[in-house]
């Protein structure tokens, strides 16, 4: 498997919503959980968070 079929370029956080909220907890505190993984970088951070996404839509 490659970096074209898995990876931060492929993932939009919280394209699962409004289902994150259904277990009680808001979408911030959703997202506000992404700073407690040590290994992801501030570049990894912003793929996963607005990258990916914009560039899925095509307004990056």
């Amino acid at each position: 498997m490659t970096r074209a079929t898995f990876g931060r370029e492929r993932v939009a956080w919280g394209s699962d919503f409004p289902f994150v909220s259904s277990g009680g907890v808001e979408y911030a505190d959703a997202l506000a959980c992404l700073d407690h993984f040590d290994s992801l970088s501030t570049s990894d951070h912003r793929w996963l968070t607005e990258r990916a996404f914009t560039r899925f839509v095509g307004i990056d």
